[in-house]
């Protein structure tokens, strides 16, 4: 009996033990994602989860459950993830929090603020606010802030009790001489670095596809895409001869021209202005390098 006893205690011993964690759920929206995973990074009691941005899946579901959570975070508003979650998780008697605001920028604040403790001492990594699913390499320990090249998500005022270091992240689509200026002014130590490499190549490369199917539609349709054909040509050598920045400028350049010519087949007469991307100094850059490793190191802290 004695040993039966023992047998049975091993056997519990043995048993693999379940640990529940709780969970950050999060939509696949870029900005929101940015500031979700280092939140679970530094807290060891969260696990991220990921839904598709504005879907209710049964699958995201399921995986919060298999965590077995007391609470859940949710990081979006109701749009990118569905009030069902909240409905679904609360009848499972798991305590949901949600924190959004009325744009990304306030979602991206409140965020921070919600959990500042762990974004002190931080290196702050400005970042373009509509940029898109990218994995920003291996950058890592910074707090993100959003910015359109003239507001940031977060206030200098907060910046200054998370970081005196700030780094914004060169990036074609907006100018950011301005606001590293008024950074500057605001007494911050203020540094610029290039994009990571392999995240502008992907960049460019979903740009370059959208192009070529929208060029494609409107020869279809019997509109002359010569000149435009011509940009894309000059794009495309600027792609493939390295010359990523340059590249992204002719890219979204190219995206403007395009969205003009669509207006003006529309049969509207009034056709709007084409703006002209260049890059912050003024001319292409021809230094680029899609040595990633360095220049993730450039951006990590």
């Amino acid at each position: 009996m004695d040993i039966f006893k023992k047998l049975v205690l091993l056997m519990i011993v043995l048993m693999p033990v379940s640990y529940a964690s709780d969970v950050i759920l999060v939509s696949d929206n870029f900005a929101d994602k940015l500031v979700a995973q280092t939140i679970a990074d530094e807290l060891d009691e969260f696990v991220l989860v990921e839904s598709p941005w504005g879907n209710f899946s049964n699958d995201t579901l399921n995986e919060i459950l298999n965590e077995s959570p007391e609470d859940v975070v949710i990081i979006g508003g109701t749009v990118a993830v569905p009030e069902n979650y909240t409905t679904a998780l609360e009848n499972e008697n798991i305590t949901v929090e949600r924190i959004n605001g009325s744009d990304r920028f306030d979602t991206n604040n409140l965020t921070i603020n919600r959990f500042k403790d762990l974004f002190v001492n931080k290196s702050i990594l400005i970042v373009y606010a509509n940029g898109t699913n990218d994995t920003y390499g291996n950058i890592t320990n910074v707090t993100f802030v959003l910015t359109d090249g003239n507001k940031t998500s977060v206030s200098e005022e907060v910046m200054e009790n998370i970081s005196d270091n700030i780094t914004v992240l060169e990036d074609a689509a907006y100018n950011y001489s301005g606001l590293l200026k008024r950074l500057q002014n605001h007494g911050f130590q203020v540094s610029t670095a290039s994009m990571p490499g392999n995240v502008l190549k992907a960049k460019i490369e979903r740009r370059m596809n959208t192009i070529q199917t929208t060029l494609q539609a409107l020869e279809q349709n019997g509109i002359n895409i010569s000149e435009l054909d011509t940009k894309y040509g000059a794009l495309t050598d600027a792609y493939d001869g390295g010359n990523y920045s340059y590249a992204y400028a002719l890219a979204i350049q190219l995206e403007d021209d395009l969205k003009a010519k669509q207006y003006k087949t529309k049969g509207n007469t009034k056709v709007e202005k084409t703006v002209k991307v260049k890059t912050n100094n003024g001319k292409p850059s021809n230094d680029d390098s899609d040595d990633d490793e360095e220049e993730n190191n450039e951006t990590s802290e």
